[in-house]
């Protein structure tokens, strides 16, 4: 008979593999991608090395899930900030979101 996972421990590893990804995010932010490591990830996160590829087939599949999450967080706030509820013009929001981009960069 197989293992089937119970919805605790799906809870359990949807948890860790959340915090694994924040605190990458966090090592991104302070030190880019060229500080990123399995082995600082799992030391910052308290785990085996090992069990960093539990949750991420490789570092590239990490890097690669960071860099969605930035990106949909930048996105959401462009777009968020480029259209308002009031009406203006298409060039006034792709100014404001080249701005808001740039400035955010």
């Amino acid at each position: 008979m197989s293992y089937r996972p119970t919805a605790k421990t799906r809870a359990r590893q949807k948890a860790q593999h959340e915090s694994l990804l924040k605190t990458a995010v966090s090592i991104v932010a302070s030190d880019g991608f060229c500080g990123l490591t399995i082995s600082r990830l799992a030391r910052e996160a308290g785990i085996a090395t090992g069990t960093v590829y539990k949750y991420f087939d490789s570092k590239a599949h990490l890097c690669a899930e960071v860099f969605r999450r930035a990106t949909e967080r930048e996105v959401e706030i462009v777009r968020a900030t480029s259209f308002p509820e009031n009406a203006v013009s298409c060039r006034q929001r792709l100014t404001d979101a080249v701005t808001i981009f740039a400035e955010r960069a």
